[in-house]
């Protein structure tokens, strides 16, 4: 009978000690960094979704479809009744104002950077930082057309950016209380 009470007690004995030892000698965990910025001191903006015609010679050769989101300060927001048209309403002009949007030369930073600054101009002070675009699309004339006929297979969209180019949105951060 002391037999087998002895051999319970070794068993736990080892197990305790295996169990210290793995805690003792386990190397400290690592730190893993956050995949995608937080945006703890910004909040963000987002545009509606834009369909601007683009004309040649008279006619509309195409549409660019377009959706956009900033960050900004919150003393930006407090100032401003609706930044989300505000945004809308410069993401077309933007669109309107380049001089091809179907370049191969197109260059999407330049879109972000353009719109940034015409923000900041509209608002008076440097209040919005960084423009994520979330879609950027050209659709052809004919692909409109051919989708206002019954029975028309899916329309073939064009992207100006590789789909890699194209920013996630993060989504809300939680604040700590």
């Amino acid at each position: 009978m002391w037999k087998i009470a002895f051999s319970g007690v070794w068993c736990v004995v080892v197990c305790l000690v295996a169990v210290y030892a793995g805690f003792q000698w386990a190397p400290a965990p690592k730190q893993v960094e956050a995949q995608s910025p937080r945006l703890t001191e910004h909040e963000v903006v987002k545009s509606a979704m834009v369909t601007v015609p683009i004309i040649r010679e008279n006619k509309v050769d195409g549409y660019v479809v377009a959706e956009v989101t900033m960050t900004a300060n919150d003393g930006a927001l407090r100032a401003s009744p609706s930044p989300e048209v505000e945004l809308t309403d410069e993401l077309i002009a933007t669109l309107v104002s380049r001089p091809v949007l179907t370049d191969p030369e197109f260059a999407a930073d330049t879109l972000r950077l353009d719109l940034v600054e015409r923000m900041n101009k509209r608002t008076g002070r440097q209040a919005y930082y960084k423009t994520l675009i979330t879609k950027l699309d050209y659709l052809t004339a004919a692909d409109m057309d051919r989708m206002r006929t019954s029975g028309a297979s899916p329309m073939k969209v064009t992207p100006l950016v590789d789909k890699s180019l194209l920013d996630v949105v993060p989504g809300p951060v939680p604040k700590d209380g």
